[in-house]
């Protein structure tokens, strides 16, 4: 179940989204996010050249959350078996970095092109990890930060798989 302390505490440190506009930009910055995690593969200062500076990851994840799937059960072997080669790595990659980026006190925009697959999966695995959550209240908690988020099998399957390879 997940508490309303718990989604306070995380809604003003952590912000899934898509590919942001410059006024969002704008908008995070006057609302204090300081870090950008980038699961989109598009580098910001290539859309915006005259973008300062900040401070981000970019990782280049395929979109395998979101689309349901009937022959992926969440479990972590089907995100191994069904995620192209060397995804699964860069996934861990991207979820640490959060994690870090959170054990740190940053706030973060974490986003992929639509919002909708990469980014929340990446936040679901990387939230569940740092505030020792189940699976389910992990799950409840993204989809409370981006309610356009498609949590699918294998969304939760790759959360399975970082929180064997983490614990």
């Amino acid at each position: 179940m997940l508490s309303a302390r718990l989604l306070m505490a995380t809604r003003g440190r952590v912000r899934i989204g898509s590919l942001p506009s410059k006024p969002l930009l704008r908008e995070l910055d006057s609302a204090g996010f300081r870090r950008y995690l980038n699961l989109s593969g598009v580098d910001l200062q290539t859309v915006y050249p005259s973008l300062p500076s900040v401070p981000s990851r970019l990782f280049s994840l395929n979109d395998v959350f979101s689309y349901p799937s009937t022959h992926i059960k969440p479990i972590a072997q089907d995100y191994l078996r069904y995620s192209p080669e060397g995804q699964p790595l860069i996934f861990l990659q991207a979820v640490i970095a959060l994690r870090t980026w959170l054990a740190e006190g940053q706030t973060v925009y974490v986003f992929c092109y639509r919002g909708e697959g990469r980014s929340p999966a990446v936040a679901l695995a990387a939230l569940r990890g740092y505030f020792q959550l189940p699976l389910n209240t992990a799950q409840e908690l993204v989809q409370k930060l981006r309610p356009q988020a498609r949590i699918t099998a294998m969304t939760l399957a790759a959360a399975e798989w970082v929180n064997n390879e983490t614990s």
